[in-house]
C-alpha cells in the first residue's frame, strides 16, 4: 500500500495535508482544553494562558465582539515571566488601539444603500 502512495505524488500529497489538517484539529482541541480549564479557575491564580484570554473578554466588550486569539504550547510553563509581562502589556495596547480604529470606523462609514433591480445595480 505505501508503495503505491510514493509512486502517486498527488496521492502522497493528499496524504500529508490530510496529516496536516489532523495536526491543525488536535491542536485546536487541546487548545480549546486549556482554555476551558483556564476559563473554569475561580481562585484569580491563573497563568499566561488565562491572563490572555481576560484581555481578550475585555477587548470584546469594547469592541462588540471577540477577537481571534489563537495560543499554542505551554504557555504558562515556558515563558519567562518579563516576557510574558511584555506581552500582556502589548495585546492591551493593542486592544485599545483597535477599539480606536473600531470607533472611528463606524463614526467615518458613509451611508450606502443598494438597490437591485432585474439585470442591474445602482448606489
Amino acid at each position: 500500500m505505501l508503495g503505491r502512495v510514493s509512486d502517486r505524488p498527488e496521492v502522497a500529497l493528499w496524504v500529508q495535508r490530510v496529516v496536516d489538517d489532523l495536526d491543525d484539529t488536535i491542536k485546536t482541541v487541546r487548545g480549546t482544553i486549556y482554555a476551558l480549564r483556564e476559563r473554569d479557575r475561580s481562585d484569580g491564580r491563573g497563568g499566561l494562558r488565562s491572563k490572555l484570554l481576560a484581555e481578550t473578554d475585555r477587548a470584546a466588550a469594547v469592541l462588540g465582539f471577540a477577537p481571534a486569539l489563537r495560543m499554542t504550547g505551554l504557555l504558562d510553563t515556558d515563558v519567562p515571566a518579563d516576557h510574558a509581562e511584555h506581552l500582556l502589556a502589548g495585546v492591551a495596547r493593542n486592544a485599545v488601539e483597535l477599539a480606536g480604529v473600531a470607533r472611528n470606523a463606524v463614526e467615518r462609514r458613509p451611508a450606502r444603500t443598494r438597490h437591485r433591480r432585474r439585470d442591474h445595480c445602482r448606489d
